[in-house]
């Protein structure tokens, strides 16, 4: 099943899951700054509800949900429900109704009460997702996203960006592209205030960069768009890990 059949799937199911209380399902990540690499992407979309999701509401999201994973990529899904006032009248961090990511089908399955009661709250990660969607998401059904989404402060979107990549020193060894590609495109909002994809963040670094760091960024773009294969001497990555830190974090 291709992008463009398994998103239809996905609407379908958002509108049996909710019904009338369904306001809108809008695309963003790497899907819509046209980066989609079904080897190495997950398919990114918020959900916006009239109001509090019953248990069964919940349920029915997911449940619509799992069967499609079959059909999707390898990382499949990551997802939230948000309420439409908030979505509008947007703070930070906002709040959510369900969070959702392929890598929790277990744990929802596990029990689904127990996960319900974790997977909601309040979300930093979300002005990074409202503002993308903003800039450049797709509205698969509903309301049109200048309609639906409130703007996302400057400070608020800067503060989320920059929260994704305090601790990149350590999770380098366990994934230097994200890292890599997630530092530059934070370090091209601070200094340009461009909000790029993760191929558009090392793109911009590598124009923008010392010369010395090419070899890098070349290397995490070649995977970020391949297989993921990424043979960089540690030393290397974690000497442009350390420079974009002093940037971003002065």
């Amino acid at each position: 099943m291709n992008l463009e059949a398994l998103l239809r799937k996905i609407e379908d199911g958002m509108r049996s899951a909710l019904g009338e209380e369904l306001v809108g399902l809008y695309l963003h990540g790497s899907a819509v700054f046209g980066c989609f690499n079904p080897k190495g992407s997950d398919i990114d979309f918020i959900v916006l509800a009239k109001k509090a999701l019953t248990f069964g509401e919940k349920s029915a999201i997911l449940d619509a949900l799992l069967p499609l994973e079959a059909f999707a990529p390898p990382k499949g899904f990551e997802m939230s429900v948000v309420l439409a006032k908030d979505a509008l009248r947007f703070r930070h961090p906002c709040p959510f109704e369900l969070h959702y990511a392929s890598a929790y089908r277990e744990d929802y399955l596990a029990n689904k009460a127990d996960y319900f009661a974790r997977q909601r709250g309040c979300d930093p990660d979300l002005a990074a997702h409202f503002m993308v969607i903003l800039v450049a998401g797709h509205r698969l059904l509903g309301k049109p996203i200048s309609e639906a989404f409130g703007p996302v402060p400057k400070a608020d979107y800067l503060a989320s960006i920059r929260a994704d990549v305090q601790n990149a020193m350590a999770d380098l060894a366990q994934n230097p592209v994200y890292v890599c590609l997630n530092l530059c495109r934070v370090l091209a909002y601070m200094e340009e205030g461009l909000v790029l994809s993760k191929k558009g963040g090392g793109e911009w670094g590598l124009s923008h960069l010392p010369d010395g760091f090419a070899g890098v960024l070349v290397a995490a773009l070649a995977a970020y768009e391949g297989d993921g294969s990424f043979c960089v001497d540690e030393r290397m990555t974690r000497g442009f890990c350390a420079h974009m830190l002093k940037r971003i974090f002065p």
